[in-house]
């Protein structure tokens, strides 16, 4: 449940960014300590083209990690919502392309109580709906998931109603790098599986020891490659993780150069002097390397 909620906030996370390098942009409607809304200039997070492009990188990362299709299905879906979703509310509309193109938009934020119920009204059918398809655990984590909804629900609607200045740059690009990771992550902690017992690790060593039988009778030399090739994939995996602690490194030195809060950056100009492409270096160094380390490590083989 936490990273279907990650996956659907991922244009805003991605916009925290996008406004903080310069590339978007927002200003508010005349009139805004009545109307509540913002008027947003975003292609690159919230465009449908751009979102495409999203929703496929997260589906290959998830399917990366899961090897699981129907993983890499519902992230896609999710972060796709998000335009859908989105696009009911906005007023200047949701680009298809980039900017100057035709948008979505049916401005529903101009009618706010409508459209604050429209939400509450579908956060409940999300609940419920969650709630009907993990009823195998629901005694533990339903009651706490559903306090959480309601309560950030809440929290939610009463920001938005009761909002009567203008929040400072600074506060909006911190809101939105922050809240869709602490959302997910606190789904993430209530939605966790719990354990497995006695019969989990009864029916673990039986499974373990099917795939056993089924691969000496593949043979021993299927048995041989495979098992250098997972070595392959770990000493990979051990070699691609500083790499992309560096790139970490370098891309927070460069943002935090340009807050101010540190030192220049190594790197004056050009396209390696920007923060994005180390971070998103970074991510994709480091998310290579642990598909390889779970395969090396044999995780997949389930999925086998």
């Amino acid at each position: 449940m936490g990273w279907l909620i990650l996956a659907a906030l991922l244009p805003d996370f991605l916009l925290g960014w996008f406004a903080l390098g310069g590339w978007e942009s927002y200003a508010p409607p005349a009139g805004y300590e009545s109307k509540h809304y913002l008027l947003f200039t975003f292609p690159w997070s919230h465009g449908l083209a751009a979102g495409l492009i999203w929703a496929a990188t997260g589906a290959f990362l998830a399917f990366l990690i899961t090897r699981r299709r129907r993983c890499a299905l519902g992230v896609a879906i999710a972060v796709l919502s998000h335009f859908v979703l989105d696009g009911i509310a906005q007023v200047k509309g949701l680009p298809l392309v980039l900017s100057g193109s035709p948008v979505f938009g049916l401005g529903l934020w101009r009618h706010l109580p409508f459209e604050l119920a429209l939400e509450a009204g579908m956060t409940v059918a999300g609940l419920w709906i969650y709630l009907n398809t993990t009823r195998e655990h629901l005694q533990r984590t339903g009651t706490g998931m559903a306090i959480y909804t309601a309560v950030l629900a809440v929290f939610l609607v009463i920001g938005q109603w009761r909002a009567a200045g203008l929040p400072s740059r600074a506060a909006l690009i911190t809101s939105w790098l922050m809240a869709p990771p602490i959302m997910a992550g606190i789904a993430l902690w209530f939605d966790r599986r719990p354990r497995s017992g006695r019969r989990g690790l009864a029916a673990r060593v039986v499974l373990e020891g099917m795939i056993l039988r089924i691969r000496f009778g593949r043979g021993m030399k299927v048995s041989k490659v495979r098992g250098k090739n997972r070595r392959i994939a770990l000493m990979i995996a051990s070699v691609l993780t500083p790499f992309s602690l560096m790139a970490a490194v370098l891309g927070l030195w460069r943002l935090g150069s340009d807050l101010s809060w540190v030192g220049e950056f190594a790197i004056p100009s050009g396209p390696l002097s920007h923060w994005q492409v180390w971070l998103s270096a970074a991510a994709g160094i480091e998310t290579c390397s642990l598909a390889l380390g779970r395969y090396g490590r044999g995780e997949d083989s389930a999925a086998e």
